[in-house]
């Protein structure tokens, strides 16, 4: 073989490697996207009976906007910590999201709805919950913690029992309405550092938070 074919056939394996390696990186590629927008088709739509999704993690998913739907024991501690569930809607029924974590988790826009014994015992510690919308039944939401969650605008509706017993350490009302809580429900939330709100706060008539040791947020 004379040297300029010799050349000829490095130059040309080369390039044939090279084109394999584009290739290979482009499939690579594609592969990645599909199964990114396959979970997120799969994660808006994620609906479940009896008892799916027991201690599952979703933890630091992108979640946007995603629609959940559980009920019976569905969801029972599972995991959504720090995960993006804006504008996500949850719905729960029976004891659905029992003792589930959503600790520092973006829920800002989100719509919490609980039936039964739904979210009791749920941890949304250090959540934004911003503009979010909560809202429970029954014995829902009860032992749930707002510990350090930014409740900003949110709203808060309770019939029943539910939202019993809540802990809100250093949680933030400001312009958040709880104006359809049951008096007697706010004053017995739980707290060693007090919650904050400001002027636009919307409470229940007869409950007065400086009474009961709430801190008016600085301007």
């Amino acid at each position: 073989m004379t040297t300029q074919s010799r050349r000829w056939l490095q130059f040309s394996l080369r390039r044939a490697l090279g084109v394999m390696l584009v290739v290979g990186l482009a499939c690579g590629w594609l592969s990645s996207v599909w199964r990114q927008r396959a979970s997120q088709v799969q994660a808006a739509t994620l609906s479940a009976g009896s008892s799916a999704f027991q201690r599952a993690s979703f933890e630091n998913g992108r979640l946007r906007g995603a629609a959940f739907a559980g009920k019976d024991s569905t969801f029972q501690i599972a995991r959504f910590d720090g995960a993006d569930l804006a504008d996500a809607n949850l719905t729960a029924s029976g004891a659905a999201f029992q003792a589930a974590s959503f600790d520092q988790a973006n829920l800002a826009g989100a719509k919490l709805t609980g039936r039964g014994s739904s979210f009791q015992m749920a941890s949304l510690a250090g959540a934004d919950l911003a503009g979010a919308a909560l809202s429970g039944d029954d014995t829902a939401f009860q032992g749930a913690s707002l510990a350090g969650a930014k409740l900003a605008r949110a709203n808060i509706q309770a019939r029943g029992v539910a939202f019993q017993s809540v802990f809100i350490d250093s949680a933030q009302f400001q312009r958040a309405d709880l104006s359809q809580l049951d008096p007697a429900t706010l004053t017995g939330w739980k707290f060693k550092i007090p919650p904050h709100y400001d002027d636009q706060t919307r409470f229940p008539s007869q409950f007065d938070p400086v009474a009961q040791g709430w801190k008016r947020a600085a301007h």
